[in-house]
């Protein structure tokens, strides 16, 4: 599966660059890798997908629909790394934590206080008890 993910995600960069070089360039691979990439990817799927001549590369109707779902697919993938990258550098979602009731007031209200001040986009939802709780049954994180 991940084999078949590189050959499309080469196949979105040789349609965006327009030929096997740029390609390559883009990606940081050597173009006989771009070169056997769309032909293993053209023997998968059992047809043509780039008409190569010894001036141009030129997608064929398959190739241009397959292009236009790769070439999304990587968008969507180079977002999903954006939005990890921007949550690395302020933290945000929600914490559950559970408390037992004796160390809620003097114990942890102190620390959960600092912690909402450090880090204003994760919101605390804090389940104080006066029995045990479970971890895993309750859905908490600490």
């Amino acid at each position: 599966m991940r084999r078949h993910l590189n050959h499309l995600v080469t196949f979105a960069a040789l349609a965006e660059t327009g030929n096997f070089a740029n390609a390559g360039r883009k990606l940081g691979l050597p173009p006989s890798t771009v070169t056997g990439h769309i032909a293993a990817l053209e023997q998968r799927l059992g047809l043509q997908l780039v008409v190569r001549t010894t001036r141009q590369n030129r997608l064929t109707e398959q190739g241009k629909r397959l292009a236009a779902d790769a070439q999304r697919m990587v968008a969507v993938f180079e977002e999903a790394m954006a939005r990890i990258e921007a949550d690395k550098a302020e933290p945000t979602g929600q914490l559950r934590v559970g408390v037992p009731f004796t160390f809620a007031a003097d114990l942890i209200a102190p620390v959960i206080g600092r912690f909402a001040l450090r880090y204003p986009l994760i919101g605390i939802e804090l389940i104080i008890s006066g029995s045990r709780t479970d971890l895993i049954a309750e859905e908490l994180d600490l």
